[in-house]
């Protein structure tokens, strides 16, 4: 989110060459937040229902609304798409720009929410061997090239230490092949300084290389 709004805050919308990049990235955002919704509702508030049904109904509202501020930027998309001329076109970018600065509020407030009141009752109700199966359900439900795309922002987003926990996951739990393939994605989207802090801290030298190549 953070980076689509750079973009969008900087883009010419008066230009397609311009602005068509940025209307692809907001696209495969909410494509992103419909899936991860979608997750949640499937996969997450059902654990949730038996021990805290208020919050579920909570979430289940938030959802609606967020639904809804998705559809009214995906309307503000198609307005660009659709209009002629730099004028026009200006016009519905500042249209792009207050709809997603609405939408972006409320996920941060939406997901700040999920961080502390989902994960409190996960964390006191299921064992983390519970937690694992509710994550890998998920995972085994997105489609593979979705997976890595998402993967991909994942890499770039989170901290260091969140990196090699995540990498050191799936070289425990996942074929040689996966974790060879997730090595790439960090080398690839990681900073030199990031991926050399992460290399150093999963394996030697030697070792890295042989699998990056």
């Amino acid at each position: 989110m953070y980076d689509t709004a750079l973009r969008i805050q900087t883009a010419d919308f008066s230009t397609i060459t311009g602005a068509a990049p940025v209307i692809t990235q907001v696209e495969q955002l909410l494509f992103f937040f419909e899936e991860h919704a979608h997750h949640e509702d499937v996969h997450v508030l059902p654990a949730i229902q038996k021990y805290n049904p208020t919050l579920v109904e909570d979430f289940e509202s938030q959802h609606e609304e967020d639904h809804r501020l998705g559809i009214e930027l995906t309307n503000a998309l198609t307005s660009w798409k659709v209009a002629e001329g730099s004028v026009a076109r200006l016009s519905a970018g500042k249209k792009i720009f207050y709809c997603f600065n609405e939408f972006i509020a409320f996920n941060l407030y939406h997901m700040n929410k999920e961080e502390q009141s989902i994960n409190a009752v996960l964390w006191k109700r299921y064992s983390d061997v519970e937690i694992k199966g509710i994550t890998q359900r998920i995972v085994q439900s997105i489609k593979p090239q979705v997976l890595l795309e998402e993967s991909r922002w994942m890499m770039r987003s989170i901290n260091i230490r969140e990196a090699i926990d995540w990498l050191m996951g799936i070289k425990v739990s996942a074929p040689s092949e996966v974790f060879k393939l997730y090595l790439k994605i960090a080398h690839e989207e990681m900073s030199v300084e990031r991926w050399l802090k992460v290399k150093e801290s999963l394996f030697d030298e030697t070792l890295i290389t042989q699998n990056l190549n």
